[in-house]
């Protein structure tokens, strides 16, 4: 039988990169490309409109397979977009002086935090040297001694009227260690207890209201005492106002007109103003602290600017790419310190997230990450639907008893978040989160291949110059860059199209430049391409060269020579960590008389996948559709992955199963040098799978190392013929001759192929298969007996049924 019209040319097995339309590229050394957007107009076209628009909600989700630059090119075109942006305000926060647990947020124009915060330390320093100095000065101390002066006279004065009028009442005013008290006088001289006691009780009595009299005056006399002290004290501290307001003016003047224009920071520094004015006192005692070293902290640190982010010569709005997104590096915190043995803290411990830093510009966040920690992702979503940002204490949230801690005022934000991530997770976001919607509306997806037509070769050209220009790797030749190209269409898995995932292009060309250094080549060829790729495969499949022994020594059975029936050489694809190898895995059937259908063995030991089974189903809506024109079907069979010791999914196997389960009913045999991959529909279409070129390879190894016979291939959907991009040792072998790739579209194809015969076509007129030695007339003939055989066998009576039960309805 001809095989010629399914076999697949050896043109047609390898992708072949055309360069001739860089003629003159002789090497990469001369290509330096700028950054720009690789093959991805479409996600770059989500992204600018998601950054350009400033209606609430058009947040941005990132997706796409890793390697494809989602990372990379989505920070440069932020970053090259944040240029054309305003630069934001400055955030600070300073000690509120009404509420000292809330300290105050202001937002200030870029670079004047900064001013600010250098004029309150200066002048928190010119306090320190100067304050001391006036009152240190002879004119205050004049002052000073005069008013003591006058008090000490004045409090004379008043002594001696109180004198005089105790005398008067007959009482002398003795002063003593617990204050002054009143003594009666007896013949002018202070009374003794003895003369006292020895008066007559009417006098006695008389000489207490008198003394009930003085006491009234003493107490007149001490509160005219306390209120001259009092004006004494006032006199001094109205002095020392006078003389620090001329002292604050210079400072305070020119600084409230240079902020007229931020009426919250004018407020604020009247704010220091009248605190220091009415606390001269605990600022002289500061600042002694100070000079005498005894205080780190003191009443002085209240005078200050804690500049929480400040944008100062940095033109454009700013871009933070947050990796590792905790509550704390997303919406800031409050630190403490250790002071005799506490833990306090203040404003100018406030310290800001990411959120913070990127407020005015744009936050771009590992979204996988960031739902490794607790309350980020609800706090998140409250900050950008409440356009503020409060810092809060994380460990309060989980603390049974409330602490008492600092509330800075929430400080408005208006960011752009991108956050990049999965598909999986967007998708998962997006059913189980209702806010998710109305926060991110754009999604800017990466694609994992594009079109080599159309400026793909050219861009994948010039982003190969542009790695080895910036890290420094040796250059490769037109050689070298076709198998990189071939490299890349093998990874997209199609012959018209290259892969996306420019990290593993970048990882190749790093790695063949090392080869060719070790080598001492100047320009990387061809063949330290070929060279790279062996190295990788060697790394990497050591499983893979543990199961070919395996197979050598007759511990997995694979036959790939000569025919059996009701067996199978099916092809499946193995992936240890980014490495992917195909080996043959044997398929058998077996059929019987019975009424159970097909059993799907690896389902029955729950080691077969849903679509498996559905690929398992579908064979008997396949043998219903051609076989059960006209009888039912009537039979038992098992399928089985032979020496298969875990699970089984995908479908790629249904047509060997299909083709095993046929040759077992029509007891016709399978060439197992053949081996067979693809997915099968009910009406006996042959569909396209995955992992084709792995799995022909695969196949191709073992035949090789058992010894090619010329008669060996793999039969592979049609539809995979574009997929094809097989390593050069199979091409070679197939231009030789020695081996076979066949591409079919439908059942009846692959069986002609397999067993040498046709499959058979039904005549409506006859109700026969034609010819009669077709494949389908034999499995009809097949099937037509085994129904006949089950049919009879029910009919026939039972052996130890009693000879009164045989009849019906005894």
């Amino acid at each position: 039988m001809d095989f010629t019209p399914w076999r697949v040319p050896p043109s047609e097995l390898r992708v072949q990169v055309s360069l001739d339309e860089y003629g003159a590229l002789e090497t990469t050394a001369s290509i330096r490309a700028p950054v720009y957007v690789i093959q991805q107009s479409r996600a770059f076209e989500a992204l600018q409109m998601g950054l350009e628009q400033t209606s609430p909600g058009f947040h941005v989700f990132v997706v796409g397979p890793a390697g494809t630059g989602r990372r990379t090119l989505t920070r440069q075109y932020v970053e090259q977009f944040a240029r054309t942006r305003p630069t934001p305000p400055d955030l600070c926060y300073v000690y509120n002086f009404e509420d000292p647990d809330a300290p105050m947020a202001l937002v200030l124009p870029t670079g004047r935090a900064a001013h600010l915060r250098d004029e309150i330390r200066q002048f928190r320093r010119a306090v320190q040297e100067q304050l001391p100095k006036i009152f240190e000065s002879p004119d205050y101390e004049e002052f000073r001694q005069q008013v003591q002066q006058e008090l000490n006279q004045k409090q004379q004065e008043a002594l001696e009227r109180l004198q005089a009028r105790a005398r008067a009442l007959g009482f002398l005013i003795v002063p003593t260690d617990a204050g002054i008290r009143p003594v009666p006088l007896w013949q002018g001289k202070p009374m003794t207890q003895e003369v006292l006691l020895s008066l007559p009780e009417q006098v006695r009595q008389e000489l207490a209201k008198q003394e009930a009299l003085v006491l009234q005056m003493i107490q007149e006399f001490l509160k005219e005492q306390r209120r001259l002290q009092r004006e004494a004290v006032e006199r001094v501290r109205n002095r020392e106002r006078e003389m620090v307001q001329q002292f604050l003016q210079p400072y305070f003047v020119d600084l409230v007109e240079e902020y007229r224009d931020q009426p919250k920071v004018v407020a604020w520094l009247e704010m220091i103003q009248k605190d220091f004015m009415g606390n001269l006192m605990e600022v002289v005692q500061a600042i002694q602290a100070v000079q005498q070293g005894t205080k780190t902290g003191t009443y002085l640190d209240r005078y200050d600017v804690n500049i929480l982010v400040s944008h100062a010569n940095r033109p454009g709005a700013p871009v933070v790419y947050e990796t590792n997104p905790t509550f704390y590096n997303l919406f800031g915190r409050i630190e403490r310190r250790a002071v005799e043995g506490f833990y306090v803290t203040d404003f100018t411990l406030i310290k800001p997230g990411s959120l913070h830093r990127a407020n005015g510009g744009f936050l771009i966040v590992e979204a996988l990450e960031m739902f490794k920690y607790p309350l980020v992702w609800d706090t998140l979503k409250r900050v950008l639907q409440r356009g503020e940002l409060s810092i809060e204490d994380y460990g309060q949230q989980f603390s049974p008893i409330p602490l008492a801690t600092l509330r800075p005022e929430p400080i408005p934000i208006q960011v752009k978040v991108i956050l990049i991530g999965p598909a999986w997770l967007y998708q998962l976001l997006y059913l189980l989160d209702e806010d998710f919607g109305k926060l991110f509306k754009v999604k800017a997806e990466f694609q994992p291949t594009f079109e080599a037509r159309e400026g793909g070769v050219e861009d994948t050209i010039r982003f190969i110059g542009r790695v080895c220009h910036e890290e420094g790797l040796l250059p490769l030749n037109r050689e070298a860059l076709q198998e990189v190209l071939t490299y890349s269409s093998r990874l997209a898995g199609d012959r018209e199209e290259l892969s996306a995932r420019f990290g593993e292009i970048a990882d190749l060309v790093r790695e063949a430049s090392y080869w060719a250094q070790k080598e001492g080549q100047s320009v990387v060829d061809g063949a330290i391409i070929r060279k790279t790729l062996e190295q990788r495969r060697y790394r990497n499949n050591l499983l893979e060269e543990r199961i070919q022994k395996l197979i050598d020594r007759d511990v997995l059975f694979v036959d790939t020579q000569g025919g059996r029936v009701g067996q199978v050489n099916g092809l499946a694809v193995y992936t240890i960590g980014g490495y992917e190898f195909g080996k043959p895995s044997r398929i058998t059937a077996s059929v019987g008389v019975g009424r159970e259908g097909i059993i799907n063995i690896e389902r029955q030991v729950r080691l077969s996948g849903p679509i498996h089974d559905k690929g398992v189903l579908i064979l008997s809506g396949y043998l219903k559709n051609v076989f059960a024109r006209n009888k039912p079907l009537s039979l038992t069979a098992s399928i089985c992955f032979e020496q298969s010791y875990e699970g089984v999914e995908g479908d790629s196997a249904s047509l060997a199963e299909l083709l095993v389960l046929l040759s077992a009913i029509g007891q016709v045999p399978l060439d197992q040098g053949i081996a067979v991959t693809g997915s099968v529909d009910q009406q006996g279409r042959v569909q396209p799978v995955g992992g084709i070129n792995e799995k022909i390879e695969g196949f191709f190894d073992v035949c090789v190392r058992r010894g090619l016979t010329g008669r060996q291939g793999v039969i592979i959907p049609a539809a995979n013929k574009r997929h094809l991009c097989l390593h050069p040792r199979v091409v070679r072998a197939v231009e030789a001759g020695q081996f076979h790739i066949y591409a079919v579209q439908r059942v009846e194809e692959a069986i002609a192929i397999l067993t040498g015969r046709p499959a058979g076509e039904w005549n409506p007129e006859t109700g026969q298969w034609e010819p009669p030695d077709s494949v389908f007339a034999q499995v009809d003939r097949r099937l037509i007996e085994l129904a006949r055989y089950e049919r009879d066998f029910a009919k026939e009576p039972s052996k130890t049924e009693p000879p009164g039960n045989r009849e019906e309805g005894h």
